[in-house]
């Protein structure tokens, strides 16, 4: 779908590895989890996600980026469009 390609297009940029994308009903927020190379790079996509016109109320609490132990980070972000 056009959502998957732009968020995957956004995350891309970021080196971001995405574990999942759930899409609910329309209106609803859209949930992304992933990996990234490192803290700066969740930022880079949540600032790029919030770039975009069509992305609304972009949701990234510190608490959900976590270190894991092989030179990454895990996180998870809520969005609507």
């Amino acid at each position: 779908t056009p959502i998957i390609k732009k968020i995957k297009a956004i995350g891309d940029q970021n080196g971001i590895i995405f574990n999942q994308i759930a899409i609910g009903s329309i209106g609803s927020a859209i949930s992304v989890s992933g990996r990234a190379p490192s803290s700066e790079a969740v930022r880079s996509f949540k600032n790029d996600l919030t770039a975009d016109a069509e992305i609304k109320e972009v949701d990234l609490p510190l608490s959900r980026v976590v270190p894991t132990g092989d030179n990454f980070v895990t996180f998870s972000l809520t969005f609507k469009m």
